[in-house]
């Protein structure tokens, strides 16, 4: 009925003064969506939480990223998400 596939994007590893890794355009994109005739699709993007999870002296940004969809129709409701955390390293990883 429905096909949804999407991209967590994001670039990492920014420094500033030759210290931390920070992140940037951390986003999520859809790759691919079908929706069925007589379906109803929506997604939506929120950022929950944004932290140093390194050090003072050097920081590395962390973030955590939920994407969330529902799916209906005229007789069914489906609400789910999926939840990501991206560091400054590179690291991506679903909760």
């Amino acid at each position: 009925m429905i096909n949804f596939k999407y991209k967590v994007i994001y670039s990492y590893g920014g420094k500033y003064l030759d210290r931390g890794a920070y992140l940037t355009n951390v986003s999520v994109h859809p790759a691919d969506i079908h929706v069925a005739w007589g379906q109803s699709f929506n997604a939506n993007v929120n950022v929950a939480n944004t932290l140093n999870v390194g050090t003072t002296e050097d920081p590395v940004a962390g973030i955590q990223v939920v994407l969330e969809w529902n799916v209906g129709n005229v007789l069914n409701k489906f609400k789910s998400q999926r939840v990501y955390f991206v560091d400054g390293r590179g690291s991506l990883t679903e909760l």
